[in-house]
C-alpha cells in the first residue's frame, strides 16, 4: 500500500518489541478509496434489486 507516514515513533538504535507501533501512516487515500468502492457497491446493489423487481413485475403481467 502506497502512502506517507504521519509520524515515526522510533529512531535508529531504539529497542522495539513485537507489537510496538513504529510509525503511523496517512490513510486518507485508502479511506477515500474504500468509501468510493462502498458507494459503487451500493449503486450496483440498487440496480440489481431494481432489475429483479422489474423482472418479477413483468412475469406477473406476462406469465409465459
Amino acid at each position: 500500500m502506497a502512502g506517507s507516514s504521519t509520524s515515526v515513533r522510533v529512531r535508529k538504535g531504539d529497542r522495539v518489541a513485537a507489537g510496538d507501533i513504529l510509525m503511523t501512516l496517512d490513510d486518507r487515500e485508502a479511506v477515500a478509496a474504500v468509501r468510493e468502492a462502498e458507494a459503487a457497491l451500493a449503486e450496483v446493489s440498487a440496480t440489481s434489486q431494481q432489475a429483479v423487481a422489474d423482472a418479477e413485475r413483468e412475469a406477473e403481467v406476462d406469465p409465459r
